[in-house]
């Protein structure tokens, strides 16, 4: 599964990328702090969660859950 949309800023320098996390995935389960445990190739942070259409605020302690849409920004490669 790849992202649901990818927008670029900053004259192509930085992207935000939307996933949606599913049951068996790298991000379902784990805290926000632990990402770069299970994601150690890819360097960036949480923006933003959706969960049942409604904004949360993503913090360390945030637990992803199925079905979340994850807004992450990094500096684009």
């Amino acid at each position: 599964p790849g992202a649901l949309q990818v927008v670029n800023f900053a004259e192509g320098k930085v992207s935000l990328a939307v996933v949606k996390a599913y049951y068996g995935g790298p991000l379902v389960g784990n805290a926000l702090s632990t990402m770069r445990e299970h994601m150690p190739h890819i360097d960036t942070r949480v923006a933003a969660i959706f969960r049942h259409d409604r904004p949360i605020r993503p913090q360390g302690s945030t637990i992803v859950e199925a079905g979340d849409e994850v807004f992450f920004i990094a500096a684009s490669q």
